[in-house]
């Protein structure tokens, strides 16, 4: 197989997150509730597919992939704590519907501040730094939605609480692609 200089240049593996330091207990926490909850069939089904980040990109571009497959019972939440962060994010949401791909194919609420959004139509949200965001909670998931993340950040950060407490995402280990 031929050498391919650019090969790192493609991603096809998601980004790998080690945990923040100074938030394990908070994340545990969280973990352990969503695992509960999952038990009693309330989750929603997704996979990250690939992302940008950290060590691959020396850019200030932050960029993750993921697809939102189903709702189990009454889970809601993939991002469920209001958060803001240092860098401007957009999320772009995407429905599968091959006859129709502005309709989301399922329903989004997302809270900006303190306004509650319902999305049901393909979109791109713009969310400057320092707003506050999320929970972003899937209401409903008729078919696939594509949920990318791109933030102004060469990693993923976040603002968790209003005492300032700061978390720094860094992204351990990257698998890139070898080519076509």
């Amino acid at each position: 197989m031929v050498e391919r200089k650019h090969a790192n240049l493609i991603i096809t593996e998601p980004v790998i997150l080690e945990p923040p330091t100074g938030f394990e207990n908070e994340l545990l926490e969280e973990k352990k509730k969503q695992d509960e909850e999952k038990e009693k069939g309330n989750w929603i089904e997704y996979d990250t597919l690939f992302g940008v980040g950290g060590k691959v990109s020396k850019t200030s571009l932050f960029t993750v992939c993921n697809v939102v497959k189903d709702r189990h019972g009454t889970g809601v939440g993939v991002d469920t704590k209001a958060h803001s962060h240092d860098w401007d994010e957009s999320f772009i949401f995407i429905g599968t519907n091959k006859d129709n791909l502005r309709d989301l194919g399922g329903e989004i609420e997302l809270w900006i501040e303190d306004e509650q959004n319902l999305i049901t139509k393909s979109c791109t949200i713009f969310i400057p730094k320092g707003m506050i965001h999320c929970p972003c909670l899937f209401r409903r998931v008729d078919s696939p939605i594509f949920w990318i993340l791109i933030g102004h950040a060469n990693a993923y950060s976040a603002n968790l609480d209003k005492g300032g407490r700061y978390y720094d995402y860094v992204t351990k280990k990257v698998e890139v692609g070898k080519g076509h």
